[in-house]
Parts: C-alpha cells; sequence; structure tokens
C-alpha cells in the first residue's frame, strides 16, 4: 500500500479545509501558507513528525474550531494511524 493511498477521516477533514481556504485567499502570505500546506499535506505521516504547536497553528490557519483542536491532534497520531502507515526496513549487510 502506498503512503498516498492511506487516508483518515481527520486528515481528509484538514485536507477538505485547505481546499475551502484557497478559494478564499486575499494575500500573497496566505496563498504561500496555502501552497506551503499542500506540499507537506501530501506526506501522510507529517503529523507524527512535527510539533504540537506547530499543528496547532496550522488547525488555527485552517479555520479549525479552538475547542477541537486538542482532540484533532490526537486523533492524528493515534496509535491507529500509525499502525496504518507504510512500514519501512532497514537492511544491515557486511560488505565483502
Amino acid at each position: 500500500m502506498k503512503e498516498s493511498e492511506i487516508m483518515n477521516k481527520e486528515f481528509e477533514y484538514l485536507k477538505k479545509l485547505l481546499l475551502e481556504k484557497e478559494k478564499l485567499v486575499q494575500t500573497s502570505e496566505e496563498k504561500e501558507k496555502v501552497e506551503f500546506l499542500k506540499s507537506i499535506f501530501k506526506n501522510n505521516s507529517i503529523f507524527f513528525e512535527m510539533p504540537m504547536d506547530t499543528a496547532i497553528g496550522i488547525f488555527d490557519f485552517l479555520g479549525v474550531a479552538e475547542n477541537s483542536m486538542v482532540s484533532l491532534y490526537y486523533k492524528l497520531i493515534s496509535p491507529e494511524n500509525y499502525q496504518q502507515l507504510p512500514k519501512s526496513y532497514v537492511t544491515i549487510s557486511k560488505e565483502k
């Protein structure tokens, strides 16, 4: 299974909010933020790789209700979502 095929409803919700935000962009700064978020949202494990305060800032920018930001973050980084991520393995061998 490819990483791009893995989705959860919370991540889908954020992508939907991003598309809505893109339609409402009014400044070049907002456009840059939207483009940046579109690029990092291609990585379905992005919320496992960033600090919570960064994720909360993204949620705020996208218009997530303040009282649901922390629970949304914990759902995104839940063990169930982590288990859906592709496994990568490292093999160690001796050179001959």
